[in-house]
């Protein structure tokens, strides 16, 4: 395990790809040579888990599809009225 610190943070850098489990301990001495201990087990895990939608959502699907394979809707200006005629027997 590598690490690096800098004024405010530790980071920690597996050497492998290999899940772990440690124990990391912490000591703080103040300037009145007060002492603090605290120790935390912590997991590491190095696989990413992202969460990402594979599927489209319909909507988006329907717009895509109608763009490249579906019918073209074309506005058709009506300039009269159709006549209709009822007849009865």
């Amino acid at each position: 395990m590598a690490y690096s610190t800098d004024a405010n943070h530790i980071t920690l850098r597996p050497v492998d790809r290999a899940s772990m489990r440690f124990e990391l301990k912490m000591t703080v001495i103040d300037s009145r040579s007060e002492v603090l201990v605290r120790t935390r087990c912590i997991t590491y895990e190095p696989v990413c888990r992202i969460r990402k939608r594979t599927v489209p959502r319909f909507d988006r699907y329907r717009t895509t599809h109608m763009n490249y394979w579906g019918i073209v809707e074309e506005p058709v200006k009506v300039t009269a009225a159709p006549t209709v005629t009822l007849t009865h027997r």
